[in-house]
Order: structure tokens, then sequence, then C-alpha cells
């Protein structure tokens, strides 16, 4: 949803830069598939970089009552920074033109249930 609407914000025509993070944390492999082939496939835009854990977030707000506590990693509090974010740089196409119609949200790639932090997050045991 919000790369969406940072999209809808550029000018049209190439050499128009935008950037966003993504966490390992917040989506799976399959997630970043999921987004980058969207990305590719709707927009005439190209992915430039990936700079792997670009961003370290200080452990400073770690509040564990908002979290799933019987999550292993989440039982003590941390002691080094360990929620990282990747840094994606896009560039548009000669052809981009920004997006005018109403943006949609799709519940595979927004849905807080699957965040290893929710406390909304479903723990399935393997059988």
């Amino acid at each position: 949803l919000y790369l969406k609407r940072g999209l809808a914000l550029l000018r049209p025509g190439e050499g128009q830069a935008g950037f966003f993070g993504l966490t390992h944390t917040e989506a799976s492999l399959r997630k970043w598939q999921t987004l980058q082939r969207e990305l590719l496939l709707m927009n005439d835009i190209v992915i430039t970089d990936i700079l792997y854990e670009f961003t370290e977030y200080e452990n400073e707000n770690f509040q564990p009552d908002k979290i799933q506590a019987d999550v292993p990693i989440f039982q003590q509090k941390p002691t080094v920074p360990w929620y990282k974010s990747c840094v994606y740089r896009l560039e548009t196409l000669e052809e981009f033109e920004p997006l005018s119609e109403p943006i949609e949200i799709h519940d595979d790639l927004m849905n807080e249930e699957q965040l290893a932090y929710s406390k909304k997050t479903e723990i399935k045991e393997e059988t």
C-alpha cells in the first residue's frame, strides 16, 4: 500500500528514484518475491539496489508486553540490535506513468497476524 502511494507521487518518465525498507522480521522471502514481482509487473520500474541490513534499530523501545512472548527470541530483552531493515532503490523507466486508480490492499502482504513480533500471531505446531 505505501509503495503504491509512493509510486503515485513520482513524475512520469524515466529517472525518478524511490526508496523503501523491508525486513525479514515482517516479511518472509516468499513475500519479498511476491512484492518484487508485483512491483516489476505493474509499473515501468527497475529495482537498482537492495542494501542488506542497511538500517539497524536500537533496542531502547523494546516492549515485551506488545509482542508474542512465547516466541523464543522475544522471551528476554535483546542485547544487540536485532531489527534490521534492507533498503530498496527503485528507478523509473521511460514509459513510467504514476498510478491514478484506487489502491487495493492485498491481505497476503499486509497481514499483521503473520508478523513474528505481533501478539496476533498464531503459532502453529508442526505435526
